[in-house]
């Protein structure tokens, strides 16, 4: 009879909070291959980039909105939040095909 060793099952990360913390370093740690690894998350550039990411989100909605075109589905995408130092991309999401139509007629 052979052993089967499973890899030990890795937590999932919460989704961080759209409201970080302001002006502050931490340094983390994260073993990989049994190595130690230190690296510095700066929370200013992190928050600022979220709020530059709603920032545009809210002029891209007033923008859509002007020519009157809703995107139901419009906002900040989750999973790119998720990492210590987030990159965000905003979520056109799905629309109907009217919806479609319109907002290509808009950009000609």
């Amino acid at each position: 009879m052979s052993t089967i060793i499973l890899p030990a099952l890795v937590r999932p990360r919460p989704l961080p909070s759209l409201v970080l913390e302001r002006h502050r370093e931490d340094t983390k740690r994260e073993g990989r291959d049994g190595r130690e690894v230190m690296r510095t998350v700066n929370t200013q550039d992190s928050a600022d980039r979220v709020e530059e990411a709603e920032r545009t989100l809210e002029e891209l909605r007033t923008a859509l909105e002007k020519v009157g075109i809703k995107l139901p589905s419009l906002g900040l995408d989750p999973i790119s939040l998720a990492c210590e130092a987030p990159i965000p991309l905003v979520e056109l999401g799905r629309c109907s095909v009217r919806t479609a139509a319109q907002l290509a007629a808009a950009l000609r």
